[in-house]
């Protein structure tokens, strides 16, 4: 009656080792499952702005599909604080790029012997505009084309995504 041991006692280091890694899987694993919403918020805010630009520079439906799925994942993944914090860096980012977009909107156009063509505009002293023309030219236009002239839509976009997540923590 001495010698008998119980189910434990008789447990070898493998055994051991196994029970440490159920132990592991079951107690400790679920709660670094939730691990990847910390750095979800920075990489679904990385690709919103990745979107922003290059909506700015030419928008296409690849720029406004990535701005969809990455603001709407920035919703699911995260928790409300950061999406608000990285909805007002968004919302900045934006704004200032609206703002440079409207400042460098000119377009110089030369009339030659070929045709109107566009030609260099260039900055003097910072405030003016000059423009660098051909030898042939007989007349020049400028033009305001500003990229931004729909850039209200990406503001609506998020005023409404910051209403949607101040209803989802509500």
């Amino acid at each position: 009656m001495g010698n008998e041991t119980g189910p434990l006692m008789k447990l070898t280091y493998r055994g051991a080792l196994i029970l440490y890694a159920l132990l592991f899987v079951v107690l400790i694993w679920p709660y670094w499952l939730t691990f990847p919403m910390f750095p979800a918020v920075w990489c679904w805010a990385a690709a919103a702005l990745w979107s922003v630009t290059r909506l700015a520079k030419c928008p296409d439906i690849l720029g406004w599909g990535v701005l969809i799925f990455s603001s709407y994942s920035l919703l699911m993944t995260a928790y409300p604080q950061p999406v608000v914090f990285h909805a007002y860096l968004l919302g900045g980012y934006g704004l200032w790029l609206a703002f440079h977009q409207l400042r460098i909107s000119w377009l110089a156009l030369a009339e030659t012997d070929h045709g109107w063509q566009a030609a260099q505009s260039v900055e003097v002293n910072g405030v003016f505009q000059g423009v660098l023309l051909p030898q042939d030219t007989r007349r020049v236009r400028l033009e305001f084309k500003p990229l931004a002239r729909y850039a209200w839509i990406a503001y609506v976009f998020w005023l409404l995504l910051l209403l949607l997540a101040g209803f989802k923590s509500w």
